[in-house]
């Protein structure tokens, strides 16, 4: 079981040349109960069954999930499927925004559907594929027409996940990936705000040691739709980013994390009128103290 507290306060303002207050201050309270098996169905098949009840101040919600595993006699195949519920309940910004809120919104639901096959091709690489499909009901999107959030009727989102990982040495990892979704909007194909239909990287990294790793990115976000004022419907350019990343555990349970994002200074949008950060470098220290 799980309680939870979310507290939004806001005391911004926009200015589209004249000021004006976007002030709200919310709260509410959520209480989660939730139970899980794990069946062994066989010596190569299992399969994990759930069920969660959440309450709060409005109504309540309860959500399942399944998921089936079958292992083929090679032990280097493995084929999966897997079902779940959920909700998300509205942002605070899109509730009590005074620009673009609206506090009629109701709580997205949702469904996923996936089966997917991995197999292991060698000790040193292996692949894999996913398709998956993805109902929502009441999907929260902003609507340029009516300059607020809305709730969608009905989003469906269905595509394929394909990943390949590599081990050339036992310290370095190679990993490849690709995502394609297509979106349909009450039974008519479209592109939600912000979402590419195509998405594609690769990763690597390398224990350089017991307590150091070194990572790295280069990924492909496809083009996407963006509205805004009176420009209307815009498609933003696809990008290319790459990123370097660096963990040091220097004690137990302390790090330092070093890096670069956008390594490259591409020049993109990421929603639109809002460009991306040139090359920065972050630092991070983590830990229990």
């Amino acid at each position: 079981a799980n309680w939870s507290r979310e507290d939004g306060v806001s005391a911004g303002e926009f200015d589209f040349g004249v000021p004006a207050p976007d002030l709200f201050e919310l709260e509410r309270d959520t209480l989660g109960v939730y139970a899980e098996a794990e069946l062994d169905l066989s010596k190569r098949a299992s399969a994990t069954v759930g069920i969660r009840y959440d309450d709060f101040e409005s109504e309540s919600k309860t959500t399942t999930k399944a998921d089936f595993v079958y292992r083929f006699g090679n032990d280097k195949t493995e084929a999966s499927a897997h079902f779940s519920q959920g909700f998300k309940l509205p942002s605070f910004f899109a509730l009590g925004s005074t620009l673009v809120g609206n506090p009629d919104l109701v709580p997205e639901e949702s469904e996923h559907y996936s089966i997917a096959l991995n197999h292991d091709v060698s000790e040193r690489f292996t692949i894999g594929g996913t398709l998956f499909k993805n109902e929502f009901e009441n999907l929260i999107e902003f609507d340029a027409a009516l300059f607020t959030n809305v709730n969608l009727s009905t989003v469906d989102v269905q595509g394929l996940e394909i990943e390949a990982t590599a081990l050339p040495l036992d310290t370095l990892s190679v990993s490849v990936f690709g995502i394609w979704s297509e979106y349909e909007i009450n039974g008519a194909s479209a592109f939600l705000r912000l979402r590419p239909e195509s998405q594609i990287g690769m990763d690597a990294v390398w224990d350089v040691s017991d307590t150091w790793l070194v990572s790295a990115r280069a990924a492909y976000t496809g083009s996407r739709e963006d509205n805004f004022l009176a420009a209307g419907n815009l498609e933003l350019e696809e990008y290319v980013t790459f990123d370097v990343n660096s963990i040091w555990e220097f004690a137990d349970d302390k790090r330092i994390k070093l890096g670069v994002l956008n390594l490259f200074d591409e020049d993109y949008q990421e929603t639109f009128g809002n460009p991306a950060k040139e090359a920065r470098l972050y630092f991070a220290l983590e830990g229990d103290f």
